[in-house]
C-alpha cells in the first residue's frame, strides 16, 4: 500500500521526479525518496514493475 506524503502532494516517484527536474535536481538516494514520500520500501519497488 502507498501512503501519501503529508509535506508534499507529489504522491507518486514520477511525479517527485518532475518535481525535482523543474528546479534543476536531477538525482536523488533511494532513501529520500521513501523517506519524503512516505512509501514502504516494498511500495518504492512496486514503482518501477509498472
Amino acid at each position: 500500500m502507498l501512503l501519501k506524503a503529508k509535506a508534499s502532494s507529489l504522491t507518486d516517484l514520477p511525479s517527485r521526479v518532475d518535481s525535482r527536474q523543474e528546479h534543476g535536481l536531477y538525482f536523488f538516494t533511494r532513501e529520500e525518496a521513501i523517506q519524503t514520500l512516505q512509501f514502504t520500501v516494498e511500495a518504492f519497488w512496486r514503482q518501477f514493475a509498472l
